[in-house]
């Protein structure tokens, strides 16, 4: 089971948005380079037409991230999910266009009955067979 999710840009409130368009002007903070593809991903490698970012800083938390955009060390990429748990003080959420959407994927084994897992299976169950087909790329 797959959820189809907009990308996020997490920015501190000093930034102008004609700054995010300039190459080269804005940082972002990355996973460490041992993360790999997942790391590609939330820098949007594919969509930057061969240009690498500028890396501000490498973060591994959420509260790292949250610590860094809002000391100004750069911006991040997150899933338009994430937004509401780091997106407060002076942080703030931009919807980001031409940027492959992220997918999310919940697996339990199968002989793990534990209560909370149980129920956030089904939960997701739920939300994946009432969420409206996705068209084809």
């Amino acid at each position: 089971m797959q959820v189809e999710e907009v990308s996020q840009l997490l920015v501190g409130g000093l930034l102008e948005r004609s700054d995010l368009c300039a190459p080269g002007v804005v940082e972002f903070l990355s996973l460490p380079p041992e993360a790999g593809p997942m790391r590609d991903y939330w820098l949007a490698l594919d969509a930057r037409g061969g240009r690498a970012p500028r890396i501000g800083g490498v973060v591994a938390s959420a509260e790292e991230t949250h610590e860094a955009v809002a000391n100004g060390e750069g911006v991040v990429l997150l899933a338009a999910g994430n937004a509401p748990l780091i997106a407060r003080d002076n942080v703030v959420c931009l919807p980001v266009r031409g940027v492959s959407p992220s997918e999310l994927a919940v697996a339990a084994r199968r002989d793990d009955e534990r209560p909370l897992v149980r129920a956030y299976l089904a939960g997701a169950r739920e939300l994946a067979e009432s969420a409206e087909p996705r068209s084809p790329r």
